[in-house]
């Protein structure tokens, strides 16, 4: 409740200074270089207080919505009946002091409490609810600077508020004692729009909020006693303490580099509080622990040196692999880690190059797909990342070699037969599973990762990716949608309640890998238009580092088009980046128009340079790599097709994990409780030619 009517009195202050006013300085200020007035200090406040940065809660409140993002909006106390001054520097959009300028104090009366704020000079009593309010004018001299005095006419009693160095014990009291908003206007200036687009000046915004002089201190000396402090800049559990001897109540204030730092009160003689470790740069300080005093003894100071010592910085170069063949360039990658030993984020950037070449800035993943691969010849490399370092964070340069040998060529594979049952005539069993448990028997999950939660991703142990595919299901690990059926078959079953449709994908990422070799599944697909299962696979290294479809997928089956329709397909990159055959990926369709009617075997058999898929045992398609050409030659039955893929890119040479999924597109409509069940069977793997191998 607080948050929601501390915004509504920042956004009424706005409403009632608020000018709508045109025209701009003469040095032609714009929202993105304004004018700038800064508060460079008030003196008079109440004694034991300083100006308060509310900035970061001022940015959601309504300086995102109404001021410039430089603004900063600041609180503190004033006693009442107390004379303060204020103190400005104005510069132009080119950062120029702004000499001999026509400037505007602008004071907010109408949204304070009941009782509101006055001053002896009756300008700033203004109190109708209008734009601007109360103002005064002045001048700024030849540096830019203007310092305006007011005097508070209020009477109040009681005692000042506990708490007078927090941003939250500001907002707070600011309702519970008369309190005002004011800014500086340079010249014509806007300095408030909605949007805050509209604004040409940005000015600090400081809240004055009037309180009950404190009562006199006393006059018995205080011996304040802080000691010399060093950290490492963004280190945690950072504190600094005070002892004030024979003192029991009061606070102490801490503060350097101009700085707010913490206060705490004084109990049992000594004051402690926790630092904010980024407030300041690195550098030496006065560190200085400002006694308040109390009705016993007299406010008192002592100060001592503060030490930010810059942020040791950690940074990385973590090459896909170390040595490898000119032929895979295209799918090697860089992965790029900057941080710090305290754990804060260095600002700044790194740098990737290849034997001095810049490569890229601001990266973490760097694929060498964008590059020329021969343009990248046989030897040693060094991959080589420099971060420039700032006052806070050490620079640092660190270097990785990698080997590029000669471009191989594989060995002849001889492509499996059309005329061949691979069912019958396959090679040693390698892996597989079946599905013969109870009803309602879960996924094996030593196996299996069931993928939780609606348009990405989400398994245990792995990092959640976005599916981008439109789908609209949500995916579930309960029995309902993913179970064994008692009848010998895996059950991935859509179901539509109301609309909401929940499914189920599981994988074998991060349990169980394969590369070539022959994998088969025997499938029964849904029923329904609604319906669109898959059996397929993506390379190991999608995760967590390769992007699809950098990472190469292989559609085994994909049912489409009413089921009607089995289409096989081969997606990777070309080496500047995005999927084969503008977004189609290399594809063939099964000879087989109706998928529902019955089981049918649906696999693939794989070498280093060919996948070819079959449909119940046979061969229907095969797609060739050829290396030198940077070709994939496609033939279904007596067609022939040819496709560029622009290089040496060819992802399909490395371990890929298995998934299964039911899913529902967009747009999909059907009847409440329809539903449709893909049943698996079993998989199987064999060896081809000697080639399979299963990996974790």
């Amino acid at each position: 409740m607080k948050t929601i009517r501390r915004l509504s009195l920042a956004v009424a202050c706005v409403a009632a200074l608020q000018l709508q006013i045109t025209a701009s300085g003469a040095t032609s200020p714009s929202f993105a270089h304004p004018d700038k007035a800064v508060l460079t200090s008030v003196t008079g406040l109440l004694s034991g207080t300083s100006l308060i940065d509310d900035t970061v809660n001022g940015d959601n409140l309504f300086i995102n919505a109404y001021y410039a993002p430089s603004d900063r909006w600041l609180l503190s106390y004033i006693p009442a009946g107390g004379t303060i001054t204020l103190n400005w520097t104005v510069t132009g959009s080119n950062g120029q002091p702004l000499a001999n300028t026509a400037v505007t104090l602008q004071d907010n009366l109408a949204y304070s409490s009941a009782q509101g704020t006055t001053w002896s000079q009756s300008a700033l009593n203004v109190n109708n609810g209008s734009s601007p309010g109360g103002t005064i004018s002045g001048t700024t001299n030849a540096n830019g600077n203007v310092s305006f005095t007011i005097t508070n006419t209020n009477s109040l009693s009681g005692t000042p508020p506990s708490d007078l160095a927090s941003t939250s014990g500001a907002e707070s009291n600011e309702g519970k004692y008369p309190w005002t908003c004011m800014i500086l206007q340079v010249g014509n200036d806007v300095w408030t729009s909605s949007p805050a687009s509209g604004v040409n000046e940005a000015t600090d915004r400081v809240d004055f909020i009037v309180v009950p002089a404190a009562k006199p201190l006393g006059t018995t000396a205080a011996k304040v006693t802080t000691g010399n402090k060093s950290f490492v800049y963004g280190a945690s559990g950072v504190s600094v303490s005070a002892a004030v001897k024979s003192a029991t109540s009061g606070t102490v204030l801490f503060t350097a580099g101009g700085h707010t730092l913490c206060s705490a009160p004084v109990s049992a003689g000594s004051a402690s509080c926790a630092v904010p470790t980024t407030a300041l740069n690195v550098g030496s300080y006065q560190l200085t622990a400002a006694y308040s005093g109390n009705a016993t003894y007299a406010a008192a100071s002592a100060s001592s040196t503060l030490n930010v010592t810059i942020d040791p910085t950690t940074l990385s170069v973590t090459p896909s692999v170390l040595s490898l063949s000119q032929s895979v360039l295209g799918t090697f990658s860089v992965a790029v880690t900057l941080s710090s030993k305290t754990g804060v984020t260095p600002s700044g950037t790194a740098t990737l190059s290849l034997d001095g070449t810049q490569l890229a800035t601001d990266v973490t993943t760097y694929k060498f797909s964008s590059l020329d691969a021969s343009a990248i010849g046989v030897g040693k490399h060094t991959l080589t990342v420099s971060y420039s370092g700032n006052t806070n964070f050490k620079p640092v340069t660190v270097s990785k070699t990698i080997t590029v040998t000669t471009a191989t060529t594989p060995l002849p594979v001889t492509l499996p037969s059309t005329s061949t049952n691979y069912d019958v005539a396959h090679g040693n069993l390698l892996w597989s599973e079946s599905f013969t448990n109870p009803a309602y028997t879960g996924i094996n999950t030593s196996i299996w990762s069931a993928e939780i939660g609606q348009y990405v991703g989400n398994a245990p142990g792995l990092p959640a990716w976005g599916y981008g595919t439109g789908e609209i299901e949500t995916n579930t690990n309960q029995a309902l949608n993913i179970s064994e059926d008692g009848l010998g078959n895996l059950a991935l079953t859509a179901v539509n309640t109301n609309g909401n449709w929940t499914s189920a994908r599981i994988s074998t990422a991060g349990k169980v890998n394969f590369q070539y070799g022959q994998i088969e599944a025997n499938i029964k697909m849904p029923a329904g238009s609604y319906n669109w299962p898959a059996f397929w696979m993506l390379g190991k290294n999608f995760f967590p580092n390769s992007s699809w479809p950098n990472c190469g997928e292989i559609d085994i089956m994909e049912g489409l088009a009413n089921e009607s329709v089995d289409q096989s397909t081969l997606h990777a990159n070309y080496p500047g980046g995005g999927d084969w055959n503008g977004g189609g990926g290399v594809t063939m369709r099964a000879p087989l128009s109706n998928l529902t009617s019955a089981f049918h075997t649906f696999g693939m058999i794989w070498t280093p340079t060919s996948i070819s898929f079959t449909l119940d045992g046979y061969v229907y398609g095969s797609d060739v790599y050829n290396a030198s050409n940077g070709t994939v030659t496609q033939t279904v039955g007596s067609s022939v097709s040819t496709f560029s893929i622009g290089g040496q890119v060819w992802p399909f040479n490395q371990p890929f994990f298995m998934i299964l999924d039911n899913a529902i597109p967009a747009g999909t409509s059907a009847a409440n409780g329809a539903r449709g069940t893909m049943d698996v069977n079993w998989i199987k793997y064999y060896s081809y030619d000697g080639l399979g191998a299963v990996t974790n």
